[in-house]
């Protein structure tokens, strides 16, 4: 694996992260029948 494939895989980790936090936090925000679908 070269440098440059690590950067990009690193940079795709913290944003997915980023982005699973956002989700996390509406979710939580969100009343539980909405942020809970069946």
């Amino acid at each position: 694996m070269s440098a440059n494939k690590a950067e990009r895989v690193i940079e795709i980790d913290q944003i997915c992260g980023r982005l699973y936090e956002e989700r996390r936090r509406r979710l939580e925000l969100m009343p539980y029948r909405v942020g809970y679908p069946i």
